[in-house]
């Protein structure tokens, strides 16, 4: 019966879980916390539209009904990140599901009247004891690592960087300290020679597909304990905004190409960049070069800019053009 079903919360940036769990028959989702970006129509034309009918999901039936269809019309106008972000909206206005700011105390005390069993988090940020101790379930992590290998953000990237052979996704209990809390579930999965971190993340995203739902319903039947972490092979990811500086000195330009897919793919706001003259010059995309070397550390073209890393050639794309007396400043930075 629906009343025995998990009673679920969405604390997340990432689309894929949200959408997962709220077409799953077997738990019930009635809330989701806003993405301040996707709020705030961040980015480009359809970012706008998409804002627009995210900002929908307390409007009358009438209006739900419009945003809908204009997000289903022109979504396959654009690419994969409208398809990602357009499926995530059309379920809140499908299922009536309430965008709630939790940064807000008027969101805290809307969540407080769901009489909710647990909230799913799929978010790199710390929270308050507040909403730590809200749920009778507590908060049920996604972390996609070994725990306890990869305490911290991104772990995704900390495989690839190691060349492990296996990774995996913990179902956690959110606790104050970072990644500590007692793990529900693990599920491991392989990584194959050259993966990306997209191939890794669809890994994940397998995993959560198959496995999340049914491990909350175990979890709310009592028929799934959480199990403290081993306190052997513990090892932390760097710190979140940190590494999104990118440095050719020391970076594969593997890792790096990495890194550039994986920021925007949480948060399109997010982008890795360069630090010149104490002006961040931020990275919107990459490939590799066909060349393995070029001549100097750091190329200037016209529509872009080459980068040598330790192992490799990137071109990379900016969000703006990088002036002359820049490009110059780079050389000489990283050629140091």
């Amino acid at each position: 019966m629906k009343s025995e079903m998990p009673r679920v919360g969405y604390i997340g940036y990432e689309p894929d879980t949200f959408v997962t769990l709220a077409k799953d028959n077997s738990v019930n989702v009635l809330f989701s916390a806003k993405i301040p970006w996707l709020a705030e129509g961040f980015g480009g034309l359809f970012d706008k539209f998409l804002s627009w009918a995210y900002n929908g999901s307390r409007s009358s039936w009438v209006s739900k009904k419009i945003r809908l269809l204009v997000i289903t019309a022109i979504s396959p106008l654009f690419g994969d990140h409208a398809r990602r972000y357009s499926e995530y909206v059309r379920i809140h206005l499908i299922k009536n599901i309430p965008v709630i700011d939790i940064e807000e105390k008027r969101g805290i005390e809307e969540i407080r009247r769901l009489s909710l069993d647990l909230a799913v988090v799929s978010y790199w940020g710390m929270f308050d004891e507040e909403l730590i101790t809200m749920f009778p379930l507590g908060l049920v992590n996604i972390h996609p690592s070994l725990l306890p290998k990869y305490r911290g953000a991104l772990p995704t990237l900390w495989s690839l960087k190691n060349h492990d052979k296996c990774s995996g996704v913990a179902f956690m209990i959110l606790q104050k300290g970072m990644d500590t809390g007692p793990l529900l579930e693990v599920v491991k999965f392989d990584i194959e020679d050259g993966a990306t971190w997209l191939d890794v993340e669809h890994s994940v995203s397998s995993c959560v597909t198959q496995r999340l739902a049914h491990c909350l319903c175990e979890y709310k039947a009592g028929a799934r304990v959480p199990m403290q972490q081993d306190s052997e092979g513990v090892v932390y990811t760097e710190k979140y905004t940190p590494y999104m500086k990118i440095d050719p000195t020391t970076e594969r330009f593997e890792d790096v190409n990495n890194k550039i897919g994986l920021y925007p793919f949480f948060d399109p706001a997010e982008l890795c960049y360069f630090l010149v003259n104490e002006k961040k010059y931020f990275v919107k995309g990459c490939a590799k070069y066909s060349k393995s070397t070029i001549q100097s550390k750091i190329e200037k073209k016209e529509d872009g800019i080459l980068v040598r890393f330790i192992d490799g050639v990137l071109f990379m794309q900016y969000d703006k053009d990088i002036d002359q007396k820049d490009a110059e400043e780079l050389v000489v930075e990283y050629s140091k």
